[in-house]
């Protein structure tokens, strides 16, 4: 009875676009390749795209067979019969920036399966409903209602999705040793249950580096723990200094320097640790944590080297407006190129990649080197980054292929608009179009040439029949060798 009253309605499922990366990635999902996983993901995609009118054009008639009735009928399968569970455990997510990003309903799913999960299930769905319990019937004097319960778990589920493994948590089997205490012990940490974390601290203190459900107690100290929590955790200093400021805790940060009564930096090598957390401090989202660590580096001269062209690169990377602001002010160098692979990355690059226009507009207005930019930004579905850039007289090389093969159909509108040859769009670029099922982009893009080479439209009607899509291969018929 009690598990019943507590079974919540599916919440409407938030847009989620299909190919939400790349089509490149080996992560993007791609209509061509739907295996029973993400054909559920396709559909429940599809009774989306029918309840917030962002039809597709590239789907066709699919959009079509989507009622209202339909997609609520969709996303209770999705729900109700576990249908994500398996896309979960097989998905590789990272914390990294780089790394496939999580679809944004995955808070809510978590949340439903845990509320929902019978005994005997998975283990880390039930223990995530345990420890909001405890949360629940132990943090504070007095009983609470049972709302609190509910915003103890959808807070606990926010942060499994944020810090945790999605992979480990949907995963059969057994806990590890010491999980339970473990997993308890960081949500302590992360909603300043001090009571309860006195009870776990002397199991865990120096041991709990890491918890499949929640991640490292550093990370989760640094940036959620309190100056009460600090005393019971007793967390490894330079680690969570350093993570403090990535967060832009500066009030966190002033009190963790503080702990120590002498630092002596006057007697620092290169190599030291300490050296080490000064330098990481400032790569910081914060201008007044960037201001503080300047404070104790400029008394050490000899020690640390200039780093504002390399923290404006970062800063861009990871989207750090007011910082990036900040080191251009103090004339940081937009120029600094990081070799990854063979690609040559600058601070421009980042915010291309990232999509972030106010930070784009920064770097520009600062002469910042767009040579490839219009490329990268056509690669990952910018249109108004490449409207920027083509006020600022940017090159088009690639642009107009990165943007097709993306499916990008307005940036393509927007170049050939602009001026970029269609003849510019390459033969592989057309595959991709033909794989994506963008049926609107393929006929733009014949529109526009006036036909087409031979040889490119035989290797696209060779894709279309070896993938089996019906609908393009008819569509390509229809065109011919014009």
């Amino acid at each position: 009875m009690k598990q019943a009253a507590n079974r919540r309605t599916v919440p409407l499922l938030p847009i989620w676009p299909f190919n939400y990366q790349h089509p490149t990635s080996p992560h993007a999902f791609k209509l061509t390749q739907l295996n029973h996983v993400n054909l559920k993901c396709a559909i429940g995609n599809l009774a989306r795209d029918s309840l917030s009118f962002n039809i597709k054009p590239g789907l066709g008639k699919r959009n079509e067979i989507a009622t209202q009735g339909y997609a609520n009928e969709v996303q209770n399968c999705l729900y109700n019969f576990k249908m994500m569970d398996e896309f979960f455990q097989s998905s590789k997510f990272r914390l990294h920036r780089n790394k496939p990003p999580k679809p944004p309903f995955t808070a809510s799913y978590l949340e439903y399966r845990v509320r929902n999960e019978r005994q005997g299930g998975y283990a880390r769905l039930l223990l995530l409903r345990e420890i909001a319990e405890k949360l629940h019937l132990e943090c504070g004097n007095t009983p609470k209602k049972d709302t609190d319960f509910e915003s103890e778990l959808t807070a606990l589920c926010s942060l499994a999705v944020e810090t945790g493994r999605i992979s480990k948590i949907f995963e059969p089997g057994p806990l590890e040793e010491n999980e339970a205490s473990e997993g308890l012990y960081i949500a302590a940490v992360y909603r300043n249950a001090l009571h309860i974390i006195m009870g776990e601290v002397s199991k865990h203190q120096g041991h709990c580096h890491s918890n499949y459900l929640f991640g490292s107690v550093n990370r989760t100290f640094s940036k959620y723990g309190s100056e009460e929590a600090f005393t019971l955790v007793q967390p490894r200093l330079y680690n969570v200094i350093w993570q403090a400021a990535q967060f832009g805790r500066i009030e966190m940060v002033r009190f963790l320097f503080k702990k120590r009564q002498q630092w002596r930096f006057d007697e620092l090598t290169h190599c030291d640790n300490r050296s080490k957390l000064l330098d990481r401090v400032i790569c910081t989202p914060s201008v007044e944590i960037w201001e503080y660590s300047m404070e104790w580096r400029r008394k050490y001269p000899h020690l640390f080297e200039d780093r504002k062209d390399c923290s404006l690169r970062k800063a861009a990377q990871l989207g750090w407006i007011d910082m990036v602001r900040h080191l251009l002010q103090l004339g940081a160098n937009t120029e600094l190129y990081q070799d990854d692979g063979g690609t040559c990355e600058n601070a421009l690059y980042f915010a291309c990649v990232d999509g972030c226009e106010e930070i784009v507009q920064l770097l520009l207005d600062h002469s910042a080197d767009t040579k490839g930019m219009m490329a990268v930004a056509a690669r990952h579905g910018h249109q108004r980054i490449v409207q920027m850039l083509i006020a600022y007289g940017a090159d088009t090389e690639k642009a107009i292929s990165e943007a097709a093969a993306g499916g990008h159909i307005a940036i393509v509108r927007t170049l050939l608009d602009h001026g970029v040859s269609i003849h510019e769009v390459s033969s592989q670029a057309f595959v991709s179009v033909i794989e994506l099922e963008h049926t609107a982009l393929l006929g733009l893009l014949i529109e526009r040439a006036g036909g087409w080479d031979p040889k490119t439209h035989q290797e696209c009607l060779e894709v279309a029949k070896k993938e089996g899509l019906v609908s393009m291969e008819m569509l390509l018929n229809e065109y011919g060798d014009m």
